[in-house]
């Protein structure tokens, strides 16, 4: 009764000790000495909430450097006197598994007491469990292998970022083999040929337990789970990137980026760092634009069909609709009588340039292009992109694709911020002083939050976009 008001430091709230299960004053064994089990005997000792009458790990060099009485975990049984076990381990798999492994040894179950990061269940259901095991076990057949699933948030531009993690991951041990988890179909043209990739899925739910590391990546990098155990044993190196990245989402809050766009942006902006940059938290994963190069198989027929259409450019004039029910589309589309009258200016001062439009099955061709691929593969597109002179489109999925193939690229950027998604070896364009709202509002890809018209599409002109491939045509003359 003497503690009437404590502060604990440098404690993180999901380490918090398990205040409303344990009465003050009571004798508990501990079971877990790595951080959790760490922030607990700390927490109690400033504060002597209750009494801990001994500690149990697999690892009895862990006890070390604490002055409890040690017990091995197969002494943790119903013999045992102790008023709570509390098992101080952040995967719940872990922990469930041992909760049924201390009742099956006679300990009172409703005596065992875990919060797994304050939000999960505890324990797993014991049916539950043995399915959860029974994959585990077929992934750790070879447990030589890093097991990795990386989860992509977002569109054909964020895959295609995510492709220099991707790359960088495998660089950091010849053991990882990595499963893809994406929105986005046809991924295959982005992964395909990486070595270390086992597999690329669509729309799928990630079981967390089946891997040794899960990712998650969306404007940064999260860890979702991790056996820090069997990281620590094969690569040390890893394991403190793991860490260092965890520490960095706690600190500064963003473990949950949704509505935080602008806070990274503005981050960004600050510390003069783009896209790719701020993805691996610049120095400590450090990726850049160049990691994302992609590959490119060429055929006899794909050439001939490419040689076939002479010189050419590609235009994308769409973004996608953002809801197919409701028919919106998003506020960084430029108007579709601009794209009319550049191509009509185009067509005018070099009729022997044939344009192409290329997009998404339910495009509008445009006035004045020569032919309109819509719907095609992803691999096909590749190639047509990779063969053009240039290519013209508003911020998004193809133009991080043609750039990555090695075409020049004219962007034209509104409510995206231009220094965060822009190229250097690309064209970027962007007027008048109203422009970067990304993240501002909640619905500021489809919703202007300023003007019913986005001024930052409409000061862009159609004269603007021309100037610029009249530039790269005239420098191609004696090249392409």
């Amino acid at each position: 009764m003497k503690w009437e008001k404590v502060n604990i430091k440098d404690i993180p709230k999901r380490h918090l000790f398990l205040y409303e299960y344990i009465p003050k004053g009571y004798n508990i064994i501990i079971y877990g000495l790595g951080k959790l089990g760490d922030s607990y005997i700390k927490q109690i000792e400033e504060t002597g909430y209750c009494n801990i009458l001994g500690i149990s790990d697999e690892s009895i060099n862990k006890a070390e450097k604490y002055d409890y009485a040690f017990l091995k975990p197969k002494e943790i049984s119903g013999d045992i006197e102790t008023d709570y076990i509390v098992i101080a381990i952040d995967d719940n798999f872990t922990a469930s598994s041992l909760y049924w492994r201390f009742v099956k040894a006679g300990v009172n179950g409703n005596l065992i007491k875990n919060i797994y990061l304050r939000q999960d269940v505890f324990p797993i259901e014991e049916k539950e469990l043995d399915l959860i095991k029974k994959n585990i076990e077929l992934n750790e057949a070879n447990i030589n292998h890093i097991f990795v699933a990386v989860i992509i948030k977002g569109g054909i531009g964020d895959n295609i970022i995510s492709l220099s993690f991707v790359r960088r991951l495998l660089d950091t041990d010849k053991s990882i083999l990595i499963d893809v988890y994406t929105d986005q179909s046809m991924m295959d043209s982005v992964f395909g040929n990486e070595k270390g990739i086992r597999n690329i899925f669509c729309g799928q739910k990630v079981i967390k337990e089946e891997y040794d590391i899960v990712f998650s990546l969306r404007q940064l990098i999260h860890v979702d789970y991790v056996k820090w155990k069997k990281i620590n044993s094969i690569n040390s190196h890893l394991f403190d990137l793991l860490e260092k990245t965890i520490e960095k989402r706690d600190r500064e809050d963003l473990n949950d980026e949704r509505e935080k766009d602008i806070n990274i942006i503005k981050r960004a902006e600050i510390i003069g760092s783009n896209r790719y940059e701020m993805l691996g938290d610049q120095s400590l994963w450090n990726l850049h634009p160049t990691m994302s190069k992609l590959s490119f198989e060429r055929t006899r027929i794909e050439d001939k069909q490419f040689e076939n259409l002479g010189c050419y450019l590609t235009v994308n004039a769409g973004s996608g609709k953002v809801s197919e029910r409701h028919n919106v589309h998003q506020t960084k589309e430029w108007a579709y009588e601009n794209f009319v009258d550049l191509i009509s200016i185009i067509k005018k001062t070099y009729p022997q340039i044939k344009v192409i439009q290329i997009g998404g099955a339910d495009s509008t061709l445009i006035k004045g292009v020569d032919k309109g691929i819509f719907g095609e593969n992803l691999n096909y597109i590749k190639g047509l992109l990779r063969n053009a002179m240039a290519h013209i489109d508003t911020e998004g999925g193809m133009v991080h694709l043609a750039t990555q193939l090695g075409t020049k690229c004219i962007v034209l950027f509104g409510p995206t911020p231009m220094e965060y998604y822009g190229y250097q070896q690309n064209i970027n364009i962007k007027a008048g002083n109203c422009h970067g709202c990304m993240g501002v509002t909640s619905d500021w890809h489809t919703k202007c939050p300023l003007y019913e018209c986005p001024e930052c599409m409409k000061k862009i002109t159609s004269k603007m976009v021309f100037d610029e491939v009249k530039k790269i045509t005239e420098a191609g003359k004696d090249g392409r």
